[in-house]
């Protein structure tokens, strides 16, 4: 497995089950703007 391979898996395991997770917490807890700073620090969301 390249590194393109693995950044592809790392995200679409992220975005099936620590995504929804950290939504549900989200609806508690934080905000869209810690939500989007803590995925975008962590590297679950793409930048470009």
């Amino acid at each position: 497995m390249n590194k393109t391979e693995a950044t592809a898996m790392a995200h679409s395991i992220a975005e099936q089950e620590l995504l929804p997770f950290l939504r549900s917490l989200e609806s508690q807890m934080i905000t869209d703007e810690v939500f989007l700073s803590f995925a975008a620090s962590h590297g679950v969301l793409s930048t470009g």
